[in-house]
């Protein structure tokens, strides 16, 4: 396959699948579970804390790059600058993106 129908071919397929899934859903009749009691609070507490870290965490690092926005020249192969937590891999390869 030629190197730029990759993505294309990867991306009609994986769509192809998600929608054959949403197509073939079906639902889970019933109660799949129940937590009555002291239980409960202490599950609502580490739902509340995973969401908190989850997303106190997008502010420790920069939007742009969390949405895939940041460092536009790097795709295009000039330079660009390096993100904070690795000052060596500005668009050099080390990270991945090239």
């Amino acid at each position: 396959m030629p190197e730029p129908a990759e993505r294309t071919s990867f991306v009609l397929a994986a769509s192809l699948v998600l929608a054959l899934l949403f197509w073939q859903w079906r639902p889970v009749g019933g109660t799949v579970w129940n937590l009555p009691g002291p239980g409960a609070g202490a599950l609502w507490a580490a739902y509340a804390a995973g969401w908190a870290v989850a997303i106190s965490s997008t502010f420790l690092i920069s939007h742009s790059d969390l949405f895939g926005c940041g460092r536009p020249g790097c795709m295009r192969g000039t330079s660009g600058t390096a993100p904070r937590h690795s000052p060596s891999a500005a668009c050099t390869g080390v990270s991945g993106i090239r």
